[in-house]
């Protein structure tokens, strides 16, 4: 409870100081403080990401060792791996930017130990973990309007930096989280109302960096571009796209040439490698799906771990606050950025349908092929700011990820000892 107390202070702390009129202008008159990071809330986050670390068992998050192979061929063949080859599993039908900064991290870490370099990988998702929560926080109070844009973004950042999902994802061998990273710094250069030429570039790299490390955030790469003509011009959307382009057509032309389509996933058929569409539509296994990726990280780490009662009353309880903060992000117009909100739920509405689209007709993948929809979803759970009641908003949220967070670590370190696919 102390902990508790403590995260609760310096919360308080960082919403005081970025309250409107906490600072002055130099002709006296109240303003807005510039925008800083929420570092009082990023050093509890690392202290949650550290324990996830080293408490969570290597190979235990689902598709962990398929990552980890990935980067351990980088390693070895300073190549990019073909699916069918010895070796090389599904994983390497994705892009090459995560598996290419860990094998930089992992090579020298090696030299010690495989498991030194393994762990030494897991604290660099945790770096992007932390950047995430940041980054975050920066769009949602530029979206959210003067009287409660800090408010919202400490709320939302509290939700990206202690979600249970994403600090077990974040703090594991995988791509989702560079690909957030980059996604979502995109958004905070180019989502803007004027756009430079230079901020037009800026996100034209970003987001060709984060298509290259999944190209499941391509609906954010097709709603900026829609963006840029609208607020920029035409020679603004040929500055953004260039760099986009070239970053990631050589990859996509790269699966065509071996394996005849644009992701590769013609390679992991041939490869052996079957993960079929659903044979029958159950919307609440997908509603379900969609909640657990948004707040529990049962499915994410093989299932090994059942919730109870209450911990899933706390992810309906979650949900439903976020929904409620939607419902006030789309009536609040004079108190939001709406061309921009408007942007972010676009991305969010392509990224939901693509995924059941796949999810019915091709292979059943989880909610993070989604994950495109996740700036949207943190703005709403931020807008819960607009209810007046910020200090009890702040408590509530942080009581229920915290007590996630604790009941999940004690369930798998007292998980009996699995080989996980991953041995060091």
């Amino acid at each position: 409870m102390a902990g508790l107390a403590g995260l609760q202070r310096v919360v308080q702390a960082e919403l005081v100081s970025h309250a409107p009129g906490h600072e002055a202008s130099s002709l006296g008159a109240p303003t807005r403080p510039a925008l800083r990071a929420p570092w009082s809330l990023l050093v509890f986050v690392t202290l949650a990401g550290l324990a996830f670390v080293v408490l969570v068992p290597p190979g235990l998050p689902y598709d962990e060792p398929s990552h980890w192979a990935n980067v351990l061929y980088y390693v070895d063949f300073t190549r990019l791996p073909e699916l069918g080859a010895a070796g090389v599993t599904y994983e390497a039908q994705q892009g090459p930017l995560a598996y290419a900064i860990n094998a930089l991290v992992a090579a020298p870490l090696r030299l010690i130990d495989d498991s030194v370099a393994f762990y030494g990988v897991r604290a660099v998702s945790l770096l992007e973990h932390l950047l995430l929560t940041w980054l975050i926080w920066r769009l949602v109070d530029r979206l959210v309007g003067q009287r409660r844009g800090s408010g919202a973004a400490m709320l939302a950042a509290l939700a990206v930096g202690l979600n249970p999902v994403l600090l077990t994802i974040g703090t594991s061998v995988q791509n989702d989280t560079l690909g957030l990273v980059l996604a979502v710094a995109a958004l905070d250069v180019g989502l803007r109302r004027t756009v430079s030429p230079a901020r037009a570039v800026a996100s034209g790299v970003l987001v060709g960096l984060a298509m290259l490390t999944k190209i499941v955030f391509w609906p954010v790469a097709l709603v900026l571009g829609l963006w840029m003509i609208w607020r920029g011009s035409l020679v603004r959307a040929i500055a953004y796209a260039t760099p986009a382009a070239v970053l990631i057509t050589w990859w996509v032309a790269r699966n065509y040439l071996l394996y005849g389509d644009a992701t590769g996933q013609a390679g992991v058929r041939a490869a052996g490698y079957q993960f079929p569409a659903l044979s029958s539509v159950d919307p609440a296994g997908l509603i379900g799906n969609v909640v657990t990726y948004l707040w529990l990280p049962t499915e994410y780490v093989r299932n090994t771990v059942n919730a109870p009662a209450i911990i899933v009353g706390l992810v309906g309880l979650l949900t439903l606050a976020g929904c409620i903060g939607g419902v006030l992000l789309a009536t609040r117009r004079s108190d939001v950025s709406f061309p921009e909100l408007v942007a972010l739920a676009t991305i969010a509405s392509v990224a939901l349908t693509t995924w059941l689209v796949v999810v019915l007709t091709s292979q059943a993948v989880s909610f993070r092929f989604g994950y495109a929809a996740l700036p949207f979803w943190f703005a709403a759970v931020g807008s819960l700011a607009f209810l007046d009641r910020l200090k009890w908003a702040v408590a509530a949220l942080t009581v229920s990820l915290l007590a996630i967070n604790a009941w999940f670590l004690m369930r798998v370190v007292a998980l009996p000892s699995l080989s996980f696919e991953i041995t060091f």
